[in-house]
This record gives structure tokens, sequence and C-alpha cells, in this order.
């Protein structure tokens, strides 16, 4: 997980773009001939070039101010009249709660998350919000070694050679990393470059608060309070499947 990756190099001195990180995951630390990463420290330059390719790559992580605009709206459009009051009271709670910079209650999370199981089946803001989450915390680990993974030491026997294309490595280099050293590995890796990077205050709240794959709300176990739809059809009857 993220945290306890970057817990670990809290601490960590001062480095430059002339040096290489040395880096090995926790979970192979204690292994015979475990292998050693070579990270670049980069530079400006590179820098600029990775936020290129973020954007190139259409890379964006919505927040969870923007789930609430979006959880709003969809309460409007499809939850009957009389439920919306009590619903909006919820995402009004959690709204400004989260825009003080506090974290929500387990009960108030759990309320705005039975809302979000209940409506994300049938709307397609909701999808793409999710989708667009997905994508990026799919892709942003995997460019950040493309891009900063400049060798590996050790590592035993069929250690694969580090292979580039146009200043990335290429994707049967990934494979062959991932499959000689075990999924996970370039994430691993990935999020090992944040600290290299000096990042700022957004990048660094999205990098230790996410994990790489994280819970979708439809995963939590509690049996949701369901709205009613609109046209009178209760939502339970449409979700049942999903939820169950």
């Amino acid at each position: 997980m993220a945290i306890e990756l970057l817990s670990d190099y809290r601490r960590a001195p001062p480095i430059t773009t002339k040096e290489l990180v040395r880096f090995t995951p926790d979970h192979m630390k204690e292994q015979e001939d475990a292998p050693v990463f070579l990270l670049k420290v980069p530079t400006v330059r590179e820098k600029i070039a990775f936020e290129s390719a973020m954007e190139y790559e259409g890379l964006r992580y919505p927040q969870d101010m923007e789930l609430y605009a979006v959880l709003r709206d969809e309460i409007k459009l499809q939850v009957v009249d009389h439920e919306q009051p009590g619903l909006l009271e919820i995402l009004d709670e959690a709204e400004g709660i989260a825009g003080q910079g506090e974290t929500l209650s387990n009960e108030l999370t759990e309320k705005v998350e039975q809302i979000n199981r209940t409506l994300r089946p049938h709307s397609r803001m909701l999808g793409q919000l999710y989708a667009d989450r997905r994508r990026y915390l799919g892709m942003v680990w995997l460019l950040r070694a493309q891009m900063f993974l400049a060798g590996i030491e050790g590592g035993g026997d069929n250690v694969p050679a580090i292979e580039r294309k146009n200043g990335y490595l290429t994707d049967a280099c990934i494979d062959a990393i991932e499959d000689r050293f075990g999924n996970g590995t370039i994430t691993a890796i990935g999020q090992r470059t944040v600290l290299m990077m000096m990042p700022d205050e957004g990048e660094r709240k999205n990098s230790e608060s996410l994990e790489p794959s994280p819970a979708d709300p439809e995963t939590s176990t509690a049996a949701p309070s369901l709205p009613t739809a609109r046209r009178g059809k209760s939502l339970a009857t449409a979700t049942n499947a999903t939820l169950n």
C-alpha cells in the first residue's frame, strides 16, 4: 500500500539529479538475492515531461468534492421528491467537513456510500468518474516507472534487460519485470518516485491517501437504505443483483 511504502522514506536525506536512488521493495528485502532498482531523480525538464505525459494520457483523479457534486445532481434527477431533502442534507454535511480539510466519520462515510451504491448503476456520470479514478491509479505508477527506472542490480538469474523507446521503458520490458519479480513491482517502483519528484501538496495527498486498487463503494457489506426512483420504481429492485 502507498502509505506503508512511502512512510519508510519520510526522513530520507536529500537527493540530487546527479545520483541514482537505490530501491528494493520491502517484501523483497529478505530475499537471498534481492533486486535493487536504480531510479533516476528527474530534472526540472524531466518533471515537465512527466506532467506533459500525464496530460497526453488524459490522466486525472476526480476528488471527493466532484463526487459529491455528481451525487447531488443524480439525487435531483433520479430520486422521488420527498426523499431528496434527507439525502441532500447528508451531502451538505459531507461537503462541509471535506471542504474544511477534515475527515468524515465512518458513519457519515457509510451514508454517502449508501447513496453512491444505489445511484451508481443508473448514472453514466458516476460511472465515468470511477472509470477516471481507476485509469489514473492504473496508469500513474506505470508512467513513473517507465520514465525513471534506469537499471536493475542483483535479482538472481534471468533479470530483464532495460529496454527503452522514445524515453520510456517498452511494454515488453515492463511485462518482463512483472513476470520476473511479481505483480505489483512496477507499482512499488512508481510509488517510490513520488518523493524523488518533490510533489506539490495535491499530488502528495493523492499519492499518500490512495491505494493502487481502492475498494469500490459497492464492496461494503452494510445493507443500504435505498431511495426510491422518481418514476415510482424502487431502486432496491434494480440494484438487488449488484448489491448482493
